[in-house]
């Protein structure tokens, strides 16, 4: 009689091992796609921002300057920018980071 309860835990714990690995299977693929769906999320960000820097580096000559404070242009921006600078992806970081450098650079020459 002992037998088979040996033998009825060692059924359940392979039973429990393999619900195990494919649990671990699936976590490890739902964290490869979280990964890429940042990056891709990252990257995009960093396109849209670019290229809004872009256009205003672009028009910076048409534009009249006043007394206006030019610390506040790009602030959501410059806000996203320092947040990827965290990014676990090093392209992105890098990325972040000079595109912070253009926009402080900009905001530095229309404040003169």
């Amino acid at each position: 009689m002992e037998m088979f309860k040996d033998l009825n835990e060692i059924k359940n714990i392979n039973y429990l091992s393999n619900l195990l690995e494919t649990a671990e299977e699936e976590l490890d693929q739902q964290e490869k796609k979280i990964s890429s769906i940042k990056r891709s999320l990252h990257n995009s960000l960093l396109t849209l921002i670019e290229r809004r820097l872009g256009v205003v580096e672009k028009s910076v000559d048409m534009l009249t300057v006043d007394t206006r404070d030019f610390s506040e242009i790009f602030l959501k921006e410059r806000e996203v920018l320092t947040e990827l600078l965290q990014s676990p992806f090093e392209e992105v970081s890098k990325k972040s980071q000079s595109i912070l450098d253009r926009m402080l650079r900009l905001i530095t020459q229309l404040s003169k």
